[in-house]
């Protein structure tokens, strides 16, 4: 049974990511939702592309960076604009402008009817969780 006819970009719910309300009658399964650690996964492959990142992220994590900083660097590690996708493995899209990551299961079709998984000081947030990058400038974590 095939869903709905698309509208706008195609999607449903744009506002969650970029699911496809079309699938193959082939398919007897709905698409695939993003759960946490797909999220992580598409952070990830999306923040380590350029070669020696790995390096990258811990010299920074080992040093602290401020939030503007962290805003470089990630401009830098996502690049103008890249992606990502092939049989058996996520649809991943990424760009330094805005900080933004789009990823699903189906095809990444970035426009605004599909909003990122990540974008702005959410991608910040992120990545001070995933590679563990202090802020030298917060008082609080200072003390602990």
């Amino acid at each position: 049974m095939l869903a709905p006819a698309a509208t706008g970009c195609g999607f449903v719910n744009p506002q969650q990511g970029c699911t496809p309300t079309k699938f193959s009658s082939k398919s007897k399964t709905s698409p695939r939702e993003l759960s946490q650690d797909d999220k992580l996964y598409a952070f990830k492959r999306a923040t380590n592309g350029f070669s020696q990142s790995e390096g990258r992220w811990k010299e920074r994590a080992e040093r602290g960076l401020t939030d503007e900083e962290l805003k470089a660097a990630l401009e830098y590690e996502l690049g103008i604009y890249g992606g990502s996708g092939g049989p058996g493995d996520m649809s991943l899209a990424f760009q330094a402008a805005g900080l933004k990551i789009w990823a699903d299961w189906n095809t990444v079709v970035p426009d605004r009817d599909c909003k990122p998984i990540f974008q702005g000081t959410a991608t910040i947030r992120m990545a001070r969780e995933v590679y563990g990058i202090k802020d030298p400038t917060n008082a609080q974590m200072a003390l602990l």
